[in-house]
């Protein structure tokens, strides 16, 4: 009896809090404002223009623009030497209060910068591609390259192998995913990043040279040489100065951009792979 009491108690809160919302709605609305535009979080879009006697609720039906914990570029294209096109995004694993990138020394652990933690690579990679925006992209895709990456620290023939397993790794963890489209799964081996000014920093600040990249190719003519456009369109990536402003306004400190790793002349490898 007293657990009726308490359901009926709730249920008649909540359509007292639902009556006062549609209340403000319809005060708001009586306000005849111009343009009003409420987006709840990961819900409805209320939008009220002019004189509308009550809002028209739009559920945002687009699942790509929930990426969590990933940064994305726009589509960036790269031209290979004939002049044929591809179109690409750029994803970088980054996360929200995070700091995510390779362990160093390992291709079987990813860390937490921020928060000084080690994660499974396979099991934390199989979580975070789930996410709904990188799920559906992945789903989408024509191609998928997985980059494989390692910092200046170490042997170059040692961490270019070590580039190699962490491209592998996320390979593997996008197969399940990738399995409706219709083009490859790619590996972008980039191997060692060259730093002159290595011997003086610390893991933690190298951690840039070791983010957890995936490409994902939107649309390619049929011709395309992919290893020359995917070049170019890095090279064009880190030249787009909207894309830059708009990394620089993410990002508090600018060595921590995934753009600053997406530098081909940077790493001692450029060897794309089925």
């Amino acid at each position: 009896m007293k657990m009726r009491k308490r359901t009926q108690a709730l249920l008649v809160t909540l359509l007292s809090f639902l009556i006062l919302i549609i209340c403000v709605i319809g005060v708001l609305a009586k306000m005849n404002p111009t343009f009003l535009d409420i987006i709840f979080p990961n819900g409805p879009r209320v939008i009220i223009r002019g004189n509308s006697p009550l809002p028209t609720v739009k559920v945002n039906p687009d699942p790509s623009t929930n990426n969590e914990d990933w940064y994305l570029t726009p589509p960036v294209k790269g031209k290979d030497d004939s002049g044929n096109e591809a179109t690409f995004e750029f994803y970088t694993l980054i996360g929200v209060n995070h700091d995510y990138g390779w362990e160093f020394g390992s291709w079987e652990t990813i860390q937490d910068g921020l928060n000084k933690l080690s994660m499974n690579a396979n099991k934390f990679l199989d979580l975070k591609l789930n996410q709904r925006g990188m799920k559906y992209r992945i789903e989408n895709a024509s191609d998928i390259i997985s980059v494989g990456v390692a910092s200046c620290e170490g042997y170059k023939q040692t961490e270019e192998a070590r580039a190699e397993k962490r491209a592998k790794v996320i390979r593997r963890s996008v197969e399940p995913i990738a399995k409706t489209i219709k083009g490859n799964l790619y590996l972008l081996l980039l191997g060692q990043y060259s730093d002159e000014s290595c011997p003086a920093k610390s893991p933690e600040e190298t951690l840039v040279q070791r983010s957890v990249i995936i490409i994902g190719v939107v649309q390619k003519d049929q011709n395309v040489n992919l290893k020359q456009a995917v070049r170019s369109a890095m090279s064009n990536l880190v030249r787009d100065q909207k894309i830059k402003q708009s990394v620089e306004k993410l990002f508090q400190d600018p060595s921590r951009s995934p753009l600053g790793v997406l530098k081909p002349d940077k790493y001692t490898l450029f060897d794309l792979k089925v």
